[in-house]
């Protein structure tokens, strides 16, 4: 089966963080990245110092997004895929720096099965 994570959250890069359970997992991210401009830090959580938009690719509200992902198939069979949608609060980093036990919220899922 694969797994495909789509992630809504505040963070540039969910999934690269070297902790982060999803790390080398197919999906794609949506966030708001910040920079801290007394710093160059980037992305910065620290909203109460002045900070720039770096990128912001979040999904507006009733907006619509494809992503398409290739995966080599089975010879025969089925191939099943989940889906996931999850909104994360903060980087993966940034929770285990500060000791926040944040779980993933899971928004939409779908499981799909593919005949060859």
């Amino acid at each position: 089966m694969c797994d495909i994570a789509l992630l809504v959250c505040i963070c540039r890069s969910v999934a690269r963080s070297p902790g982060d359970a999803r790390l080398g997992l197919p999906g794609q991210v949506y966030a708001k990245v910040l920079e801290n401009r007394w710093t160059g830090e980037a992305p910065t959580a620290a909203t109460w110092v002045p900070t720039r938009l770096l990128s912001d690719n979040r999904i507006a509200a009733h907006a619509t997004d494809v992503s398409r992902f290739r995966f080599d198939a089975p010879a025969s069979g089925d191939s099943s895929v989940r889906v996931r949608l999850l909104y994360r609060r903060a980087f993966h980093d940034l929770a285990e720096v500060k000791g926040w036990d944040l779980d993933d919220v899971p928004m939409h899922h779908r499981q799909l099965t593919v005949s060859r």
